[in-house]
């Protein structure tokens, strides 16, 4: 009410907006809703108060959901350090574990099968013209 009628600075801030602002390494999660507020206000200019929470309050129920969020859907997946965590160890687990699928058809079979040991290269041998090997 004070934002939008009087026209004053505050930035109202509920658990969702905490819990997507700790996720992107703003808050902690134990930092009490009135620290947090009063943080934000210092930090977020007057006249962009009002469009921050917007945003957040919209990352919060949208994307940054309670739960398991959808970061990969996330605008700031390549700055949210939530989001770079839970990619690092997606990668760490598709390398580390064995490929249990097995392929669809014989072209995905030949490109996954292991490769066959390489033949050694026949190297020539130095002939001479004329020369059958004999002795004279």
């Amino acid at each position: 009410m004070i934002q939008q009628s009087l026209g004053g600075h505050a930035i109202p801030v509920d658990e969702p907006a905490r819990r997507a602002l700790s996720r992107l390494g703003v808050a902690d999660a134990e930092t009490d809703l009135a620290t947090l507020r009063a943080t934000l206000e210092r930090a977020v200019p007057k006249n962009r108060g009002s469009e921050f929470i917007e945003l957040i309050e919209e990352l919060a129920h949208d994307t940054c959901v309670e739960g398991i969020p959808d970061c990969p859907r996330c605008e700031l997946r390549k700055i949210c350090p939530t989001a770079l965590t839970r990619q690092e160890q997606a990668h760490a687990a598709s390398v580390g574990s064995p490929k249990t699928a097995k392929p669809k058809d014989a072209k995905s079979a030949a490109t996954t099968a292991p490769p066959k040991p390489a033949k050694e290269p026949v190297v020539p041998t130095k002939t001479t013209k004329g020369k059958q090997g004999g002795t004279k």
